[in-house]
Protein backbone atom coordinates (compact mmCIF):
# COMPACT_ATOMS: atom_id res chain seq x y z
CA UNK A 1 0.00 0.00 0.00
CA UNK A 2 1.71 3.09 -0.79
CA UNK A 3 0.09 5.08 2.07
CA UNK A 4 2.65 3.35 4.66
CA UNK A 5 5.84 3.84 1.94
CA UNK A 6 8.20 6.94 2.85
CA UNK A 7 11.20 8.18 1.75
CA UNK A 8 14.08 8.39 3.87
CA UNK A 9 16.46 11.74 4.55
CA UNK A 10 16.37 14.18 1.83
CA UNK A 11 15.63 11.44 -0.67
CA UNK A 12 12.33 12.68 -2.98
CA UNK A 13 9.44 10.35 -4.09
CA UNK A 14 10.29 9.63 -8.28
CA UNK A 15 7.54 7.25 -9.07
CA UNK A 16 5.80 4.31 -8.19
CA UNK A 17 6.79 0.80 -9.36
CA UNK A 18 4.31 -1.40 -11.37
CA UNK A 19 4.21 -3.45 -8.14
CA UNK A 20 3.20 0.11 -6.55
CA UNK A 21 6.18 0.46 -4.48
CA UNK A 22 7.60 3.76 -3.57
CA UNK A 23 10.49 4.58 -6.16
CA UNK A 24 12.86 7.11 -3.95
CA UNK A 25 15.73 8.64 -5.29
CA UNK A 26 18.63 11.62 -3.70
CA UNK A 27 17.08 15.04 -3.59
CA UNK A 28 20.12 16.86 -5.22
CA UNK A 29 18.62 20.27 -4.52
CA UNK A 30 17.58 22.81 -7.28
CA UNK A 31 20.28 24.79 -8.97
CA UNK A 32 19.69 28.04 -9.40
CA UNK A 33 21.57 31.30 -10.69
CA UNK A 34 21.35 34.99 -11.00
CA UNK A 35 20.57 36.77 -13.84
CA UNK A 36 21.97 40.35 -14.50
CA UNK A 37 20.18 42.62 -12.26
CA UNK A 38 19.29 40.17 -9.63
CA UNK A 39 20.88 38.70 -5.85
CA UNK A 40 20.49 35.27 -5.05
CA UNK A 41 20.41 34.15 -1.69
CA UNK A 42 19.48 30.33 -1.02
CA UNK A 43 16.39 30.14 -3.31
CA UNK A 44 15.11 33.67 -3.11
CA UNK A 45 15.63 36.34 -6.07
CA UNK A 46 16.01 39.90 -4.84
CA UNK A 47 16.20 42.92 -7.11
CA UNK A 48 19.66 45.38 -5.98
CA UNK A 49 17.87 48.83 -5.95
CA UNK A 50 21.08 50.04 -5.85
CA UNK A 51 21.41 49.22 -9.49
CA UNK A 52 18.65 52.16 -10.14
CA UNK A 53 20.61 54.49 -8.06
CA UNK A 54 18.63 53.92 -5.01
CA UNK A 55 15.18 54.95 -6.71
CA UNK A 56 12.86 53.45 -9.60
CA UNK A 57 14.00 54.21 -12.93
CA UNK A 58 11.16 57.15 -14.27
CA UNK A 59 10.60 60.01 -14.72
CA UNK A 60 7.52 62.30 -14.74
CA UNK A 61 6.58 65.90 -15.69
CA UNK A 62 3.20 67.43 -15.12
CA UNK A 63 1.65 70.93 -15.45
CA UNK A 64 -1.61 71.60 -14.28
CA UNK A 65 -1.47 75.18 -16.38
CA UNK A 66 -1.18 74.93 -20.18
CA UNK A 67 0.75 76.88 -22.61
CA UNK A 68 -1.03 79.18 -25.18
CA UNK A 69 0.57 79.60 -29.01
CA UNK A 70 -0.55 81.46 -31.63
CA UNK A 71 1.29 80.80 -34.41
CA UNK A 72 2.69 77.26 -36.09
CA UNK A 73 5.79 77.28 -34.56
CA UNK A 74 6.60 74.45 -32.31
CA UNK A 75 6.71 74.98 -28.29
CA UNK A 76 8.14 72.70 -25.83
CA UNK A 77 4.84 72.23 -23.49
CA UNK A 78 7.20 69.47 -20.85
CA UNK A 79 10.27 68.16 -20.63
CA UNK A 80 11.91 65.63 -18.25
CA UNK A 81 15.08 64.09 -17.57
CA UNK A 82 16.12 60.30 -16.62
CA UNK A 83 19.63 59.27 -15.42
CA UNK A 84 20.04 55.47 -15.90
CA UNK A 85 22.36 52.78 -14.64
CA UNK A 86 23.47 51.50 -18.54
CA UNK A 87 22.14 50.35 -21.40
CA UNK A 88 18.79 49.44 -22.00
CA UNK A 89 15.75 51.99 -23.64
CA UNK A 90 13.88 54.69 -22.81
CA UNK A 91 9.83 54.20 -22.70
CA UNK A 92 8.54 58.01 -23.01
CA UNK A 93 5.05 59.00 -23.10
CA UNK A 94 3.11 62.29 -23.37
CA UNK A 95 -0.53 63.37 -23.51
CA UNK A 96 -1.92 67.04 -23.39
CA UNK A 97 -5.39 68.09 -23.87
CA UNK A 98 -5.76 70.59 -27.43
CA UNK A 99 -7.93 73.54 -27.52
CA UNK A 100 -9.18 75.74 -29.72
CA UNK A 101 -9.80 79.13 -28.84
CA UNK A 102 -11.81 80.95 -30.95
CA UNK A 103 -11.42 84.50 -29.48
CA UNK A 104 -15.32 85.61 -30.33
CA UNK A 105 -18.15 83.99 -31.88
CA UNK A 106 -16.52 82.72 -34.92
CA UNK A 107 -18.62 79.21 -34.78
CA UNK A 108 -17.41 76.85 -37.28
CA UNK A 109 -13.55 77.77 -36.74
CA UNK A 110 -11.05 74.85 -35.95
CA UNK A 111 -7.73 74.41 -34.83
CA UNK A 112 -5.23 70.90 -35.91
CA UNK A 113 -1.79 70.06 -35.60
CA UNK A 114 0.95 68.06 -33.89
CA UNK A 115 2.21 66.97 -30.92
CA UNK A 116 5.18 64.65 -30.51
CA UNK A 117 8.16 63.12 -28.28
CA UNK A 118 11.87 64.18 -28.87
CA UNK A 119 15.07 63.99 -27.54
CA UNK A 120 15.61 68.06 -29.09
CA UNK A 121 14.41 70.74 -27.53
CA UNK A 122 13.90 72.63 -30.99
CA UNK A 123 12.58 70.14 -32.76
CA UNK A 124 9.72 70.45 -34.89
CA UNK A 125 6.51 68.73 -33.57
CA UNK A 126 5.71 67.05 -37.03
CA UNK A 127 8.81 65.01 -36.98
CA UNK A 128 9.89 61.85 -35.00
CA UNK A 129 7.27 60.21 -33.52
CA UNK A 130 4.06 62.13 -33.54
CA UNK A 131 0.10 62.58 -32.85
CA UNK A 132 -2.51 64.86 -34.80
CA UNK A 133 -5.50 66.46 -33.73
CA UNK A 134 -7.94 68.22 -34.55
CA UNK A 135 -10.08 70.40 -31.96
CA UNK A 136 -12.96 72.12 -33.30
CA UNK A 137 -14.33 75.87 -31.94
CA UNK A 138 -14.33 76.10 -28.16
CA UNK A 139 -13.55 72.50 -27.96
CA UNK A 140 -10.76 70.41 -26.64
CA UNK A 141 -8.84 66.89 -28.05
CA UNK A 142 -7.35 64.78 -25.82
CA UNK A 143 -3.74 63.65 -27.45
CA UNK A 144 -1.19 60.87 -26.45
CA UNK A 145 2.04 59.66 -28.11
CA UNK A 146 4.31 57.46 -26.89
CA UNK A 147 8.32 56.96 -28.22
CA UNK A 148 10.92 54.48 -26.95
CA UNK A 149 14.65 55.20 -27.42
CA UNK A 150 17.75 52.53 -27.51
CA UNK A 151 20.34 53.83 -24.72
CA UNK A 152 23.76 52.62 -25.22
CA UNK A 153 25.50 53.91 -21.51
CA UNK A 154 24.61 54.75 -17.97
CA UNK A 155 23.79 58.68 -18.44
CA UNK A 156 21.25 61.46 -18.10
CA UNK A 157 18.90 62.01 -20.81
CA UNK A 158 16.15 64.44 -21.29
CA UNK A 159 13.13 64.27 -23.20
CA UNK A 160 10.60 67.03 -24.87
CA UNK A 161 7.00 66.98 -25.42
CA UNK A 162 6.50 69.56 -27.88
CA UNK A 163 3.27 70.66 -30.12
CA UNK A 164 2.37 72.97 -32.92
CA UNK A 165 -0.46 74.68 -34.75
CA UNK A 166 -1.04 73.04 -38.06
CA UNK A 167 -3.82 74.87 -39.90
CA UNK A 168 -7.32 75.86 -39.19
CA UNK A 169 -9.13 79.19 -38.64
CA UNK A 170 -8.71 79.08 -34.50
CA UNK A 171 -6.75 82.01 -33.29
CA UNK A 172 -4.96 80.69 -30.88
CA UNK A 173 -4.46 76.55 -29.33
CA UNK A 174 -3.84 76.16 -25.75
CA UNK A 175 -2.18 72.61 -24.75
CA UNK A 176 -3.50 72.07 -21.61
CA UNK A 177 -2.44 69.88 -18.34
CA UNK A 178 0.65 68.31 -20.17
CA UNK A 179 2.16 64.82 -19.26
CA UNK A 180 5.16 63.23 -19.78
CA UNK A 181 6.56 59.81 -18.40
CA UNK A 182 10.00 58.15 -18.89
CA UNK A 183 11.05 54.89 -18.17
CA UNK A 184 13.66 52.68 -18.17
CA UNK A 185 14.04 49.12 -18.85
CA UNK A 186 17.16 47.62 -18.85
CA UNK A 187 19.46 45.13 -21.17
Amino acid sequence: MIGDQACTGTQKVAGVSEAGVLVCSNDEGAAYTAGAGLTLTGTSFSVDPTDFNGSAPAAGSYDPGDTQSTGTTSVTLRQASLTVPGPGLIVVMGRTEAFCDAGGDAAGEYVSGYVTITDSATAEASTGSYSYFYAGWNSSNSTSVMATYSISAAGTYTYYLRGRRSGGAGTTIGFHRPHLVLFFLPN
